[in-house]
């Protein structure tokens, strides 16, 4: 979770930093406030992704192995396994890094002369009227520079479900599950790494999104009947079943500065506009997209829509950037 007070302070100590060069230079993927270089950064979020995905789908395999031995009363047979599809899969994950700054100097000064009041003659009695000579002065400048980086990887599942891996996870699952009914939250908390962390290092609901997606697919007879059966027999004949996950994080913070004079002869910066403003946004999008597994790589059609999301990932962030 985010503490959203202690994000303010942060934007407001960091805002001078800002100012001396938004939109100036090229923008770095970090904040003045993360304790680590840009390379370590991006290394624990893909550390932190790579983590969340196996692990929730080895847990997901798992609990569908243990729910393949229960008993069915109308068959008094065991179930079977409802997703040993899911282990001919993969993802494709999609990292983006976007920060864009930016920077306005609107200076305005007036210059005033006092003139002599002019004096009206009529019958009632003398109007006096000041009068004064105003020239003013204006210029406006602006920059603007945005830094994207994309870093896009495969997952196979088949590199992490030998016997070995899931053992070890089943000792991992296990540890979890128990923690979780000493709590008495009914939540899994996650076993990654930075798991409250800021942005894409903190818990990215991955394991609420495939149970509710797969949940189906585990009773004999369930919300769905066929569920199970038809998901398989696509993946398996037509390879065009594709799931995606996407999060999106932004960081937006901005200030302006309007020092300004009211002197006899001369103003300046007395406009609505401010004299110096800086805006910097930080986005973080993720895009989890699986699918079937051809040889080791993504299917056509987990690429196809991998590119469909991206598109529409590129055309919101644009979007975003002209409504700021």
């Amino acid at each position: 979770m985010i503490d959203c007070r202690k994000l303010s302070l942060i934007a407001l100590t960091g805002l001078s930093a800002c100012l001396a060069g938004c939109g100036l230079v090229t923008p770095g993927l970090e904040e003045f406030y993360d304790p680590q270089d840009t390379k370590t950064m991006v290394d624990a979020l893909v550390y932190h992704v790579q983590c969340e995905v196996q692990s929730q789908i080895q847990f997901l395999i798992l609990d569908d192995i243990e729910a393949s031995r229960i008993v069915l009363p109308s068959t008094n047979k065991p179930q079977g396994r409802r997703l040993e599809w899911l282990e001919k899969w993969g993802s494709q994950v999609t990292l983006t890094l976007t920060v864009d700054e930016k920077s306005s100097l609107n200076p305005g000064v007036s210059f005033n002369k006092i003139l002599e009041n002019a004096t009206t003659k009529f019958p009632s009695g003398n109007v006096t009227t000041p009068q004064s000579f105003s020239l003013g002065l204006g210029a406006t400048g602006s920059a603007d520079a945005t830094r994207k980086e994309t870093l896009t990887w495969f997952i196979d599942f088949k590199t992490f479900l030998d016997p070995k891996s899931l053992s070890l996870a089943r000792r991992e699952r296990d540890r979890l599950y128990q923690a979780a009914r000493e709590a008495g939250t009914g939540t899994v908390p996650s076993n990654c790494e930075e798991q409250n962390g800021i942005l894409i290092q903190g818990d990215l609901k991955l394991r609420e999104w495939l149970y509710a997606v797969m949940l189906p697919a585990f009773p004999q007879g369930g919300a769905i009947p066929d569920y199970a059966g038809s998901l398989a027999a696509e993946a398996k004949v037509s390879k065009k079943d594709v799931i995606s996950h996407e999060v999106t994080f932004v960081i937006l913070y901005s200030g302006n500065v309007t020092p300004s004079w009211k002197l006899v002869r001369v103003t300046a910066n007395q406009g609505s506009l401010p004299f110096f403003s800086a805006q910097r946004s930080r986005t973080q999008d993720l895009l989890i997209t699986m699918g079937p597994s051809a040889a080791g790589a993504p299917s056509q059609e987990v690429q196809n829509a991998t590119l469909a999301s991206q598109i529409g990932i590129a055309v919101a962030n644009a979007l975003r950037n002209t409504q700021q």
